[in-house]
């Protein structure tokens, strides 16, 4: 698929960008360079994408007088060594310290890791979201408001950490909530706050809170549906790919189905393994995503899914020969994965 260069789109100023700032780059620049347009008459418009990302590398990038995708790309890499120092020792204290260095290890090598590398959201998005857990099962609950508040102005889907979230403030509240306080209220306003104000923003400048929702649904076909439809949408779109010559369509569907059996396996797991509160968040946004009409993005979407690397983890430590595996098979893909990214082909 070739770069699209339509006069007066934030696509043709795209065209000497890094190799790590592809596609949804291209918006997340727009929202720093532009600010939020909308026209009805475009399909696509950059409403369609939150506005933390861009506000924080914007900002950056002024303080520091350095180009604002090179600026991304270095502040993509600092928030993914946050995201691991979260998730290290979030794995030290629900699995023990041997686990660790197969946790972090799992999450590096899965296919679509280069996201966390790039002008993308991702690498925040995951930090913040295991901050807020770590923070929450540490008790530092003014930290987890703050962090949750970031989250849910980061991805759509942010406010779901609310989750956890509930659930460890009524272990820590209880019995019954006789010992519920202003931190407590502070880790459950984070994200709600955070929720809210996008939509208010939305509200406030076109008369519409949900304008982000009719965006994805007209620019990037993500709109409502059951489970039964989707899993229609996906037979009907494995028998057409499977006919087609090319290999892109093939490898998209597969990688797609593959990424949501896998994620599912995991959360299933941690609930065997009595890990309720990672669960309950993994499976909220696994049925968000599931509920969003195809499964295009879904190896990127569960990518930064971080509780379903701890059984990751664990499994492989156990069992060497599938980890030789799971390291093999998963850099295979992830070059081929990111030689598709870097060269304008859409990795969905």
């Amino acid at each position: 698929m070739a770069l699209p260069t339509t006069v007066s789109s934030p696509w043709t100023a795209a065209v000497d960008a890094p190799p790590l700032a592809r596609w949804d780059s291209v918006w997340y620049r727009s929202i720093v360079v532009d600010g939020y347009r909308y026209d009805p008459r475009s399909a696509e418009n950059n409403i369609g994408f939150y506005p933390m990302y861009p506000l924080l590398v914007g900002s950056l990038s002024w303080a520091l007088g350095t180009p604002l995708l090179p600026t991304g790309i270095a502040f993509s890499l600092l928030c993914l060594l946050g995201a691991l120092l979260f998730l290290g020792d979030l794995t030290a204290l629900e699995a023990g310290r041997a686990v660790v260095p197969w946790t972090v290890g799992s999450l590096l090598l899965f296919p679509t890791a280069f996201f966390l590398a790039a002008f993308y959201s991702e690498s925040l998005f995951l930090m913040t979201t295991a901050g807020v857990f770590w923070c929450a099962r540490t008790g530092r609950w003014w930290a987890a408001g703050a962090l949750g508040l970031v989250a849910s102005l980061t991805r759509f889907n942010g406010f779901l950490i609310l989750v956890p979230v509930v659930w460890l403030v009524a272990q820590s509240a209880a019995p019954r909530w006789r010992a519920f306080r202003a931190r407590h209220a502070a880790a459950l306003a984070g994200p709600l706050i955070g929720a809210a104000a996008f939509p208010l923003y939305l509200w406030a400048r076109w008369g519409d809170p949900l304008l982000y929702v009719r965006s994805k649904a007209v620019g990037w076909n993500k709109k409502a549906t059951t489970l039964w439809s989707l899993v229609e949408r996906v037979a009907s779109e494995a028998l057409t790919r499977m006919r087609e010559p090319g290999t892109g369509g093939k490898l998209d569907l597969l990688t797609g189905v593959a990424s949501t059996v896998v994620f599912l396996i995991l959360t299933a797991m941690l609930f065997r393994r009595r890990r309720f509160a990672l669960g309950a968040y993994a499976a909220a946004t696994l049925l968000l995503l599931l509920h969003s009409g195809n499964l295009d993005g879904m190896p990127r979407f569960v990518l930064v899914l971080f509780p379903c690397f701890l059984p990751l983890g664990e499994v492989l430590r156990r069992e060497p020969v599938l980890a030789f595996g799971y390291g093999f098979g998963a850099t295979g893909v992830g070059i081929v994965l990111m030689h598709r990214f870097v060269h304008w082909i859409i990795v969905a």
